[in-house]
């Protein structure tokens, strides 16, 4: 798979097919939708290391909730509702600050925070298949899954 190199700008997605550069440590992954709650389209972004092997994803689901779920973190099921004030608009903006050291991930719309989690013994329950596998992994490309119906554009952002 080819790696394409952001330039700052939003770039229009290509699911499935391309690896995209993201260095956690230095930048947050801002992804567009225009989806609502009840559309049932799904965000879905992998996070990959340099060899291409899992480490972590995040999905966001417009359900009759907006729920997210950590992937490779069973209960693959599982999703936990974003706060109530989620912003009601079509445009979101979503941002995703990920910290490599203590796994947290967080969590804004439309620059409004919405929530810091964490893969976790108590939250990935699993025993089969161990969430430490996978985020243990440093992060340094993405890809946008083909099942992927709501993202739109991304582009990365300096971390302040």
């Amino acid at each position: 798979m080819e790696i394409l190199k952001l330039s700052g700008v939003p770039l229009d997605l290509i699911k499935g097919t391309k690896y995209y550069p993201w260095d956690p440590d230095s930048s947050d992954l801002i992804v567009t939708t225009e989806s609502v709650a009840g559309s049932n389209e799904e965000l879905i972004i992998y996070f990959h290391n340099y060899y291409g092997r899992g480490a972590g994803a995040v999905q966001i689901k417009f359900g009759s909730e907006i729920q997210y779920r950590l992937g490779w973190c069973p209960p693959q099921s599982s999703y936990t509702n974003l706060p109530a004030h989620l912003p009601g608009t079509l445009h979101k903006k979503w941002r995703f600050s990920y910290h490599q050291h203590t796994k947290n991930l967080v969590i804004y719309c439309n620059d409004v925070f919405l929530v810091t989690t964490a893969p976790s013994n108590e939250l990935c329950t699993r025993t089969d298949i161990h969430w430490t596998t996978y985020w243990s992994r440093t992060i340094n490309k993405i890809i946008f899954r083909p099942e992927d119906t709501a993202s739109r554009q991304f582009c990365t952002i300096t971390k302040m």
